[in-house]
């Protein structure tokens, strides 16, 4: 993100284990605009509050789809489990796939395709994935010193409706129904899956 014009401070430190030691600084230093724009805004603190905006939805949504990928392998992992254990049922069983495949959707339908054909061009009338429509935003607008279009602020407010069911959905997956999977596996003798430690009484 491009830092607002004003004055700013900047030091240097060194840190060895846990001892921090000041080197040089602080040093006041002011920051202005380049004259170089072809659009300039008039508002730059808007532009650095939508930055901000993409920034953090950026980071919930890696956040979120390396946690549904985690939870994708623990899933194939229980499945693979209940295949292996005389004492699954065939509901436990497909209690176990149902999980599998709506992380799989998640992952390939909502977060991406599962193929790059065809282009993102060419794609519609197909759903623009999550990760399609917040690239073409971080893409048009990182380092940008314009004003964000109104495309732009219209797809970030697409992303804010169509993201938070997909959060709230992966956030039950992996707090509810993985954790009650896993407490099944162990109730029946499974054999063991990565990340879950037997009970020893």
């Amino acid at each position: 993100m491009l830092a607002m014009p004003g004055k700013y401070k900047v030091s240097l430190s060194i840190t060895i284990k846990a001892e921090t030691r000041e080197l040089a600084g602080p040093v006041e230093f002011n920051c202005v605009v380049l004259n170089n724009s072809s659009l300039p805004p008039t508002d730059r603190g808007a532009i650095t509050a939508f930055h901000k905006k993409v920034s953090d939805i950026t980071r919930v949504m890696q956040g979120t789809e390396q946690y549904a990928e985690g939870l994708f392998k623990r899933s194939k992992d229980i499945v693979q489990a209940l295949n292996a254990s005389p004492a699954a049922t065939p509901v436990l069983l497909k209690k176990a796939q149902d999980v599998s495949m709506q992380l799989d959707s998640i992952l390939n339908k909502k977060f991406n395709r599962r193929s790059n054909k065809p282009s993102d061009e060419e794609n519609p009338p197909a759903p623009v994935t999550l990760n399609s429509r917040l690239g073409k935003i971080a893409w048009s607008t990182w380092g940008n010193t314009t004003a964000p279009t109104q495309t732009q602020q219209d797809a970030y407010a697409i992303l804010m409706d169509e993201f938070p069911p997909v959060y709230q959905l992966v956030k039950k997956l992996g707090e509810e129904n993985i954790p009650a999977l896993e407490k099944e596996l162990e109730r029946i003798g499974a054999p063991v899956t990565p990340g879950r430690l037997p009970d020893w009484k």
